[in-house]
């Protein structure tokens, strides 16, 4: 019949499942923790929640995301090449993130690398045509925010 349970092959996928989803509660709610702290510019205490939610996500369900946040605050706490580091390790998952071209774009700027900013300004643009930072970056006004 139908409900033999495919989805679970043992008891230990479900053991798995439950402890994956326990990580990914507390990834979670260290991610909000991390995105107030940046919200109050208090980048080190960001940093530090979203690597403590990094390693809660043991699935590995919200490495991109967490990176790429960790990447920011990184960028605003003046440590371009971590920042990079971690762009470049979140990039590597969801290589078509206009997000995460947008703040490895603005890694390159700090490092004053603008053939790379410019490089990831184009393939942000090619994603989504309607980029306006990205636009606005290669047009020469950085007057804005293009870090995503």
């Amino acid at each position: 019949g139908g409900g033999d349970g495919a989805a679970f092959r043992s008891l230990g996928d479900c053991a798995d499942l439950a402890a994956a989803l326990s990580g990914l509660s507390a990834a979670l709610r260290l991610k909000g923790e991390g995105n107030e702290a940046y919200g109050r510019a208090d980048y080190a205490a960001a940093e530090e929640s979203y690597s403590a939610a990094l390693r809660a996500d043991a699935a590995e369900l919200l490495t991109p995301v967490l990176r790429g946040n960790r990447a920011q605050a990184r960028l605003r706490a003046g440590v371009p090449v971590r920042a990079l580091q971690d762009v470049e390790a979140a990039l590597a998952l969801d290589a078509t993130s206009t997000r995460l071209l947008l703040r490895r774009a603005a890694c390159n700027l700090a490092l004053e690398r603008g053939e790379e900013a410019e490089a990831d300004y184009r393939a942000a643009l090619a994603l989504d045509p309607e980029c306006e930072a990205a636009r606005r970056a290669l047009a020469g006004d950085f007057s804005g925010d293009f870090s995503g």
